[in-house]
């Protein structure tokens, strides 16, 4: 007799007897087995939505022959301003070296401190020009990269 009482103690104490009690009527599918699957431990474990993807961005090959020149003529454009704004670097360090210099004088008398002043403007003012001008190639690069253009573009190199 307490063999009876204590088995069925542990039958109504059983895990399986309080599942079949509290979803008394309903029918699962594969989907609400996936959903609710238990790790080792018997913890269940969470369905994780899927992770949307990132569109990739592609160039159509059908346009690239415009696309290889607007990117080439782009990139030719920049690298020129940036050469220029080395060589008015160059330019205005030559002539901020030359102010102190009393030897070259010239037909304006002005003193040694004021051109002296106005080299070293020059020379910031280019040094700004210079900073522009890579910082304005680099984005292109970085928009060109992003677009997945092929790098030899912005060179104008053919092949690609």
């Amino acid at each position: 007799m307490k063999i009876i009482l204590i088995a069925s103690v542990i039958i109504l104490m059983s895990p399986l007897s309080f599942v079949q009690s509290s979803f008394a009527g309903q029918t699962f599918t594969n989907t609400d087995l996936e959903k609710y699957k238990r790790d080792d431990s018997g913890a269940i474990i969470p369905e994780k939505p899927p992770q949307p993807q990132k569109p990739e961005v592609r160039i159509s090959r059908g346009s690239g022959e415009k696309s290889k020149k607007y990117w080439c003529s782009k990139g030719t454009a920049l690298k020129t301003k940036v050469d220029r704004a080395k060589d008015k670097v160059e330019e205005a360090e030559k002539v901020l070296a030359d102010a102190d210099n009393p030897t070259t004088v010239k037909k304006k008398k002005i003193s040694t401190e004021q051109r002296h002043k106005s080299a070293e403007r020059k020379v910031r003012s280019a040094k700004k020009e210079l900073y522009r001008a890579e910082h304005e190639l680099a984005a292109l690069e970085e928009d060109a990269h992003r677009q997945n253009v092929p790098p030899g573009w912005l060179r104008c190199q053919s092949g690609y």
